[in-house]
């Protein structure tokens, strides 16, 4: 079988910048791309690790050359302490990036294939760990560059025989086949699998991935509020938790990883008898239980305000306050976050905001954050009830965003 180019994926009036190895896949990758009209960089990274590193290199330059292409190359004098492999992908797509905005490129193009993503797939289930999606997505992302892998849909060999029949220069790196390394490992174990076995297992993978594209769907909605609750997230399974979380950093743009000892703490927390627990989550967010909800709060979200006069709508991080709704305002008047000591008079005594809070079971950051409307001498005007249906029903003048 000829390969092919995913077709949905690529756009001929963009510039691409596309790794090349020197290995089969990445020329095969490179000459389809040539045969097409695509306008690309070519991408190399030499980490001097072999012996025929710098032959390989020459050999591209030339092939670069050859056909007017062209190509920048990153010299790696030494690799950093670590594993090899993820230091090395490090630093390859830290270079890819730097390209994608020197060239202003719409992304990067790698030549993972059919067997790379089955190999990935199956590590994955090795590990035996939480994951969004199995295998490799023919879209990906590296800080905020966009990674394309046209040729998914093919296997190795296709793109082995694809050189020969088009006479296209390659290297067989032999490191590939030492069994120091778990994807070689993966790899050999594949290697001695029937067409047919690896076809199920793909199966197989895709069943797991149509599964969590449906709990995303589920989810989706659920991770645009800032608060749950708890017994609804409780009866979920690890997996449904597991992408809740991710979900969420995706909409907020954090980077924080969800690992499986996040999950129990996050767990324990909320099984937990005591009704109010705030705990750091990632830079800048902390997450709140309160009674039976709990919230992702971002911190500058909950500090403290005043306003001198407001007028019409304010809308603040956490709530909203229609004031052209409240009928007891003077002319002027203060709008600010309430204080601990802060009192509302209730029939014949007054009592502090700290111990109304508790009493209404106010969620921690509301109380920093809840208003208070006063003269300006400090004295109470109006410091609404914390409740229910001033979440519920838009027509309140004050709203709380959730």
């Amino acid at each position: 079988m000829k390969p092919s180019l995913n077709p949905n994926l690529l756009d001929k009036s963009k510039t691409y910048i596309v790794a090349v190895s020197f290995g089969p896949d990445s020329m095969a990758l490179l000459h389809l791309l040539q045969q097409a009209g695509f306008k690309v960089e070519v991408a190399h990274v030499n980490y001097h690790l072999r012996k025929e590193s710098d032959l390989e290199q020459s050999q591209l330059e030339q092939y670069c050359l050859e056909h007017d292409l062209p190509m920048h190359v990153l010299d790696v004098s030494s690799m950093p302490k670590g594993n090899i492999q993820a230091q090395a992908r490090t630093i390859r797509y830290d270079f890819f990036k730097q390209l994608v905005t020197t060239f202003r490129a719409d992304g990067v193009l790698t030549a993972h294939h059919q067997d790379d993503d089955l190999e990935t797939a199956m590590m994955q289930r090795q590990r035996s760990n939480l994951y969004e999606y199995f295998g490799i997505r023919p879209v990906g992302d590296w800080e905020g560059i966009t990674i394309y892998r046209p040729l998914l849909n093919q296997t190795k060999q296709d793109l082995i025989d694809y050189c020969f029949n088009h006479q296209i220069p390659y290297a067989i790196d032999q490191s590939n086949a030492k069994l120091i390394y778990q994807r070689n490992r993966v790899r050999a174990n594949l290697g001695t699998l029937s067409a047919s076995e690896k076809h199920k297992m793909r199966i197989a993978f895709q069943k797991e991935n149509e599964h969590r594209k449906k709990l995303t769907k589920f989810l989706k909605p659920l991770t645009l509020r800032h608060t749950l609750a708890i017994q609804t997230y409780l009866q979920w399974d690890r997996l449904t938790q597991f992408l809740f979380w991710i979900l969420f950093n995706q909409s907020q743009i954090i980077y924080t990883p969800i690992t499986e000892s996040w999950l129990k703490k996050i767990e324990q927390i909320l099984k937990a008898k005591k009704p109010n627990v705030m705990v750091p989550y990632s830079k800048g967010w902390h997450v709140e239980k309160a009674y039976e909800k709990f919230w992702i709060i971002k911190d500058e979200d909950a500090k403290p305000y005043e306003y001198l006069n407001p007028q019409g709508t304010l809308s603040l991080p956490l709530m909203t306050i229609h004031l052209d709704r409240i009928k007891v305002l003077p002319k002027t008047f203060i709008l600010r976050s309430c204080q601990p000591h802060d009192l509302l008079k209730i029939k014949t005594y007054a009592k502090p905001f700290r111990r109304l809070a508790i009493d209404w079971k106010m969620p921690l950051f509301l109380r920093r954050v809840w208003p208070v409307f006063t003269t300006l001498k400090g004295e109470v005007i109006l410091l609404p009830r914390y409740q229910k249906n001033l979440v519920d029903k838009a027509n309140n003048w004050l709203e709380i965003l959730e």
